[in-house]
């Protein structure tokens, strides 16, 4: 009659005990010696407010490891003597476990960082068996092997010393890292805006029609910046005003985001830059716009504030020319800064014919 062989068992007996030894032992009767190559070396250098602190420090070679807290950063010398927490033997199933996940590492050196915090730390750790050895420097983040390695080695280790690193800092580094590609897109597409613009305002300078016209430029909020003005309508008309039709609404929009838009109602205008007028920094708007029906137009000067909003600065006054077109020369006469002084040329429709008075605006 034939008896079973039974299988082996492996027995750990571990204690372990801050600033004593911690025992582990291998009982299968496995050789060793293969594992005589096997080392790994595990730290956290603390950054900013942590420099010069003491922090767990693991040494392991072959099956057996030494596990410290240290100090791994500081400036100058340090000036503190590492600190002795336990010492303890690993199951060779634990180093075949640690050697399998490295296994599959094909990088060889791995550096990673979140960009996004600055204080912190960095987590050290290198694995080498014979010549093969894997190493990983991790500003203020994990990996996900590190991590495992760091859930084997945790078991020989006391309760309240545990080597500390978690998901978080995994998660946190690749959602910082996607805020920053989103970041970069973004400043991208902004580039591509401004250049955009950029030949934009070229083409309307070489129009000659900067400062007046449906589309003109000016630093309208003081920023420095010029901003393209551009006449649109906003709800066409229907029909006759005066005959109960609907006008158009007309406003007047802006190629910056700083400047809100403008509603003018109706009817069609004409655009004019009239440089300074108040301050020191902001360009005047006045827009010269056909009435509903007839012959009179109006014109309203408005000017903007740092914040994007506008505001009437001269109260509109009506031109009649008899529907017939007046010179870029003429319009941009109507308002004009003498000194500190700004004027403007209101018509006198008590006189015949109709003539203009120079009219103290401030």
């Amino acid at each position: 009659m034939k008896m079973k062989t039974l299988p082996k068992l492996t027995v750990i007996v571990a204690f372990c005990v801050s600033g004593f030894t911690c025992i582990g032992q291998n009982k299968n009767g496995s050789s060793l010696e293969k594992y005589s190559s096997f080392s790994m070396y595990y730290s956290f250098a603390g950054l900013g407010s942590n420099m010069g602190h003491m922090f767990p420090t693991l040494r392991i070679h072959g099956t057996n490891f030494t596990y410290t807290k240290e100090q791994n950063s500081y400036y100058g010398k340090p000036d503190l003597k590492p600190d002795s927490i336990c010492k303890g033997t690993l199951r060779t199933s634990s180093i075949d476990s640690i050697l399998s996940l490295v296994k599959a590492v094909k990088q060889r050196s791995t550096f990673l960082s979140n960009d996004g915090v600055r204080s912190g730390g960095i987590y050290n750790m290198s694995i080498v068996n014979g010549k093969d050895t894997v190493g990983y420097e991790m500003m203020n983040t994990f990996d996900w092997i590190p991590l495992k390695i760091v859930a084997i080695i945790n078991q020989y280790l006391p309760m309240d010393n545990k080597i500390w690193a978690s998901e978080e800092l995994i998660t946190n580094r690749i959602n910082y890292e996607k805020y920053e590609e989103k970041m970069h897109l973004e400043m991208e597409q902004e580039k591509k805006v401004e250049a955009k613009l950029a030949n934009e305002i070229n083409a309307i300078r070489e129009a000659h029609s900067d400062s007046i016209g449906a589309k003109i430029i000016g630093d309208w909020n003081g920023h420095g910046t010029q901003i393209i003005a551009s006449s649109t309508i906003l709800k066409s008309g229907k029909g006759n005003p005066v005959e109960n039709g609907t006008p158009s609404e007309w406003a007047i929009i802006f190629s910056s985001k700083m400047v809100d838009t403008l509603k003018i109602g109706c009817c069609e205008p004409i655009l004019i830059n009239d440089g300074i007028l108040m301050g020191k920094y902001q360009d005047a708007l006045s827009v010269f716009q056909a009435p509903g029906n007839g012959c009179v137009y109006a014109f309203t000067t408005y000017g903007c504030d740092w914040n994007g909003s506008w505001h009437k600065i001269i109260e509109p006054f009506l031109i009649p020319n008899g529907c017939a077109e007046l010179s870029k020369r003429e319009l941009q006469g109507k308002v004009v800064r003498e000194g500190e002084m700004v004027y403007y040329y209101k018509t006198d429709f008590s006189s015949e014919p109709f003539k203009e008075i120079k009219t103290k605006a401030w």
